[in-house]
């Protein structure tokens, strides 16, 4: 006897193991990464404003520091598997 849609949806609705996850951005590693690279672009920003352009380089050097930082926490737990890691199945 097979399941009808509706059935079907609701199952994969309320179980967890079943429902797709997007986390789309929404890790502590993902936030802080972007926070980091908007930091770097306002410093560098307003040191083009006020013409120090040693400020400029400093803000440019957020911007690789900004992955290292994000990579690090996603592999210590704190951000999303990538997707081919999702689909075949592995534990983060």
């Amino acid at each position: 006897m097979s399941a009808t849609g509706d059935q079907q949806a609701e199952r994969t609705a309320t179980d967890p193991a079943r429902r797709p996850t997007y986390e789309h951005g929404r890790t502590p590693a993902a936030w802080a990464t972007v926070i980091i690279v908007c930091v770097g672009f306002l410093v560098g920003t307003l040191a083009l404003i006020v013409d120090r352009p040693w400020l400029f380089w400093v803000g440019v050097a957020l911007l690789p520091v900004a992955l290292v930082v994000g990579k690090v926490m996603q592999l210590a737990g704190l951000g999303a598997l990538p997707s081919y890691a999702e689909e075949a199945g592995v534990d983060g």
